[in-house]
């Protein structure tokens, strides 16, 4: 004890020296004692909000004017064939004979342009329709491939080949083909589609030869079944799509990894744990999180879900379709966490840090009807309506080592107050 009064007494902590001297009168000792108990219970208090402001407001998001330098990625197009009745009855009767039943063909569209829902399979079951599992070689027969769906690609009015740039991506609706996305593997072709100062707005130019439904989304993001419907579009063959659009791109701190996820309330494209899709984006995490629901409803999921690797994953056959239909509403509706609302919740999808803004200045499908005969096809024409010269800059704001500095001023301060 005397030790400890005599640390008092020789303390340098404002305050302390008086509540151990025994020269004072008691009353100002408790005085003292009064006075640092409560500035502790304040300075506590203070360092709890300091600490609470780090913890939720240590990425800041403003605007960056600064647009001479800038490079800004053209968006993602994905191509995905839609159906077609009269393919789809040509290669039936190929497949099945004329004298087939015709509701083999709505078994047939199903599968191969499935959507959620298989409402064909439960025929298949009870025995009524003598139904093919072989859905591989339905989808091979039904679909075309890439040199024969698109054709005539220009990038600012220089041609180049199309299927080296549109790649192959497994989508939870089909096969898509893909331009200008970090999710496929390019192995040739011309590199990401940018636009700046020296190249002017960008201008991406194709043609079609088959109905598609025509995605427009970030390089990271993918098409899937709650894609925005402003950037989802159905092209009909015949018809010519026109597209202007703005961009507001993100720009990300470089040290923005050492901010804790909780903290910056998105994830960039390297950060994931999911069974699809090598990065991450906002719609690849929806689909792992659709997928692991099939699984724990139907014990199987889509044919069309694009595992990373399928190792102990059973694919649905017919049986597993019928019963994806059946939870179809459910499984293709989302809900938050905290709203009662009727769907799969959001497996804490957040947004990816890297994911634009865009907005559609033209957005206009049009049919030649008097020139309809000698159409070959479906003409896209998507470009940006101007440079930005806005653009989001994410900034870190606060820093672990910021709030170490922080502690020790203010801890420093009330010891010497």
């Amino acid at each position: 004890m005397e030790r400890i009064k005599e640390y008092v007494r020789n303390s340098s902590f404002h305050g302390f020296h008086y509540m151990a001297d025994p020269n004072r009168h008691w009353s100002e000792r408790v005085f003292w004692a009064l006075v640092f108990c409560i500035s502790g219970y304040y300075m506590r208090s203070f360092l709890k909000n300091v600490f609470d402001v780090f913890q939720h407001y240590s990425v800041n998001l403003v605007m960056d004017t600064d647009y001479l330098e800038w490079n800004t990625t053209f968006p993602a197009i994905s191509v995905c064939e839609h159906e077609s009745p009269d393919k789809l009855f040509e290669v039936c009767k190929n497949l099945f004979g004329p004298n087939r039943d015709l509701n083999i063909d709505f078994f047939v569209r199903d599968v191969v342009f499935f959507d959620g829902v298989c409402y064909s399979c439960t025929q298949c079951m009870e025995g009524t329709l003598n139904c093919s599992e072989n859905f591989d070689l339905l989808i091979k027969k039904i679909k075309g491939d890439c040199e024969t769906i698109i054709q005539d690609c220009t990038w600012n009015e220089k041609p180049f080949k199309c299927c080296d740039n549109f790649l192959p991506l497994l989508t939870e609706t089909g096969l898509c083909f893909t331009i200008n996305s970090i999710q496929t593997k390019k192995k040739n072709g011309i590199p990401l589609l940018v636009s700046n100062g020296r190249t002017g707005p960008g201008l991406l130019q194709l043609r079609v030869t088959e109905s598609i439904k025509l995605y427009i989304h970030s390089s990271e993001e993918v098409p899937f079944m709650n894609h925005y419907q402003n950037e989802k579009i159905l092209l009909n063959w015949g018809s010519t799509y026109t597209a202007r659009l703005q961009i507001k791109a993100i720009k990300n701190d470089q040290n923005l990894l050492s901010v804790d996820i909780e903290k910056r309330q998105c994830r960039l494209p390297q950060e994931h744990n999911l069974r699809v899709y090598n990065v991450y984006g906002y719609s690849a995490c929806v689909v792992d999180c659709r997928s692991r629901v099939q699984m724990i409803l139907c014990n199987c999921t889509s044919h069309y879900i694009p595992y990373n690797n399928k190792e102990g994953v059973l694919t649905c056959g017919i049986e597993g379709l019928s019963c994806l239909t059946t939870y179809a509403e459910l499984l293709r509706n989302l809900r938050k966490e905290d709203l009662n609302k009727f769907g799969i919740k959001e497996c804490d999808c957040l947004s990816s840090c890297d994911e634009p803004e865009y907005e559609f200045i033209i957005s206009k499908v049009e049919i030649n009807k008097k020139n309809f005969k000698n159409t070959n096809g479906t003409k896209i024409n998507i470009g940006l309506d101007k440079l930005p010269t806005e653009r989001y800059k994410r900034t870190i704001v606060r820093t672990q080592l910021d709030l170490i500095g922080t502690y020790i001023q203010l801890i420093s301060h009330w010891l010497r107050y």
